[in-house]
């Protein structure tokens, strides 16, 4: 079993309000289905398991969301971190567009059932825009736009100029593409309120939990905890970058990537219309329904640096990331009043790892989002239900972890 190289130290933006954490796991249960953490992987898969029907039981070693899916930007977006066109090269097109399509899916689902389950998290479509840092990345963000406009996922492509009409006040940069559909919310409201909905149906959730043994036994699995176990017939790995300490399998395929953020005092008036990348990704950036403005990334500027699941500031990136805030325009006297980072599960392929774990009955993992799992996550955990309810999914099984695990 591996060790955590630490508890939680950092405190984000998104974590920093009340809340009372349920209790631990003080006993020993059996159910159909046990699901290892409380991200938005873990709760929404037993959310979509409850509204199924099928009874569940979640353990989460700290809180709720308290992990990577509390540490995000709350960037609800559509696609995958690898462009259309390398899908499309690398799958066919027929499956670049299935994949693409389950992000789509993902943050439709995710709005609705805000709207349908009334949870309040500041879930707002206000778009996304992608900025080219230079002519290159420019040329790259147009043509990979006009491919997706080609296969039914619209764009709006803004030259440097239509760029300066459409975002006042924010300059130096070449051009960007725009999806008018992508939208922002509060991640740790979403998921907690979602848990809420769960428990009301099926589902038993424990905080507090952290699992000491996954362990096959004949027919079953046997989950402990320090103060209880869990025998289940299925067990979902909703860890994402702490898989591998619970199942050494994932060791050198969901490496634990660490990334730098921070949050602003209330500006006052809106700068930032819509979530705003940068710089291919390394630089990213919105404005909160109360003003705040959220940045990070520059990941970039030490990337040997910031590897392993050590919940930690790196002071030069955070450096980095006031400079740049002060380059957007946001004035000195608009202090930082929160710094972070977040671990995020990167895989080789840059594609996330959704399904069961060949040669291993009853198991299933959903991670490896590769710092884009607000893309994914949420219809992961229908994905997971459908495959243990029913047996089979109507999603791209080239998600499968036997992708990378033949």
């Amino acid at each position: 079993m591996a060790k955590l190289e630490n508890r939680v130290m950092t405190v984000s933006f998104w974590l920093d309000e009340p809340y009372t954490p349920r209790p631990p796991l003080a006993s020993d249960l059996t159910a159909p289905v046990a699901i290892l953490g409380g991200g938005i992987s873990g709760v929404a898969t037993a959310y979509w398991l409850s509204r199924a029907g099928c009874a569940c039981v979640l353990v989460e070693r700290n809180v709720l969301a308290g992990g990577a899916t509390g540490r995000n930007a709350g960037f609800l977006l559509e696609g995958t971190v690898p462009p259309y066109d390398a899908l499309a090269e690398r799958y066919g097109l027929d499956t670049a567009s299935a994949v693409w399509e389950f992000t789509v899916e993902n943050r439709e689902r995710l709005i609705q059932t805000c709207q349908d389950e009334r949870i309040a998290c500041e879930c707002i479509r206000c778009g996304s825009v992608v900025a080219a840092s230079s002519a290159a990345e420019f040329e790259d963000l147009r043509r990979h736009a006009q491919t997706l406009n080609a296969s039914g996922f619209p764009r709006e492509i803004w030259d440097r100029a239509a760029m300066l009409e459409r975002l006042e006040g924010v300059g130096g940069f070449f051009g960007a593409v725009y999806n008018p559909q992508d939208a922002g919310l509060h991640p740790v409201r979403f998921v907690r309120g979602l848990a809420t909905v769960a428990e009301q149906a099926a589902a038993r959730i424990f905080e507090g939990s952290p699992v000491r043994s996954l362990v096959r036994h004949g027919n079953h699995w046997s989950v402990t905890t320090p103060s209880g176990s869990v025998r289940a017939t299925s067990v979902v790995l909703g860890l994402n970058a702490y898989a591998a300490t619970v199942d050494p399998t994932w060791y050198g395929l969901i490496e634990p990537v660490r990334g730098q953020a921070l949050a602003t005092a209330p500006v006052g008036r809106e700068v930032f219309a819509h979530l705003l990348y940068a710089n291919r990704g390394f630089e990213y950036w919105r404005q909160l329904p109360d003003g705040r403005i959220v940045l990070g990334g520059l990941r970039h500027l030490a990337p040997a640096e910031e590897v392993g699941t050590l919940d930690t500031l790196h002071p030069r990136i955070q450096d980095a990331l006031t400079r740049y805030l002060r380059d957007l325009g946001i004035p000195p006297h608009v202090g930082v009043t929160h710094r972070w980072s977040g671990i995020m599960g990167f895989v080789p392929d840059r594609m996330p790892l959704i399904g069961p774990v060949v040669d291993r009955p009853g198991l299933y993992l959903a991670g490896g989002y590769s710092g884009h799992g607000l893309a994914f996550a949420f219809l992961a955990g229908r994905m997971i239900a459908q495959l243990i309810v029913d047996g089979d999914t109507e999603y791209p099984r080239i998600l499968f972890p036997e992708r990378l695990v033949p």
